[in-house]
């Protein structure tokens, strides 16, 4: 589990038609500080779906002095076509409005996505996940995977990237 710091005041939630669903935990606003962006991409994930559908989830660490996030355990390696669950995490400093979270997997960095998810929702300052049930390519080898963030319009981005392969 990856213990998240912060203020648990409510969970907010948003689901798109392909079954991406975006929660988060409120946090007191920072304010926009100089040299910081207004919300930062934190980690980019891949694991199992939960067949019970409690993970991803936040506070679910019973007896936690900390708020917490529990996410089916990252793994780097998978079988061609396997079910899997890409999150992306966020903390939203200060900003307030529209969002979009998204992933993507491609054969090189920065190269075309072979595979790519995207939701929407209002951001406000809270630490967020975006969750993108997905299945993996049939073809065997490395992927790229990177997570992002768009703010406002869509041009201010922020992004994390992982490495995942793919096997027979």
């Amino acid at each position: 589990m990856i213990a998240v710091a912060g203020v648990f005041l409510a969970a907010g939630s948003l689901s798109a038609a392909n079954g991406a669903s975006v929660v988060s935990v409120p946090r007191p606003a920072i304010g926009t500080q100089s040299g910081l962006p207004n919300f930062v991409a934190g980690i980019i994930a891949v694991g199992q779906p939960d067949p019970a559908g409690i993970v991803p989830c936040f506070n679910c660490i019973p007896g936690s002095g900390v708020v917490t996030l529990g996410l089916a355990l990252p793994q780097s390696v998978f079988l061609v076509n396997a079910l899997v669950t890409f999150d992306v995490t966020g903390d939203d400093l200060s900003y307030n409005g529209p969002c979009t979270f998204e992933y993507h997997l491609s054969t090189s960095i920065g190269g075309p996505s072979v595979q790519e998810q995207t939701v929407g929702t209002i951001c406000y300052p809270s630490v967020w996940i975006a969750n993108f049930p997905a299945t993996l390519p049939s073809t065997p080898g490395r992927y790229f995977m990177s997570g992002s963030i768009h703010t406002g319009s869509g041009t201010a981005k922020t992004t994390v990237s992982g490495t995942l392969l793919v096997v027979e």
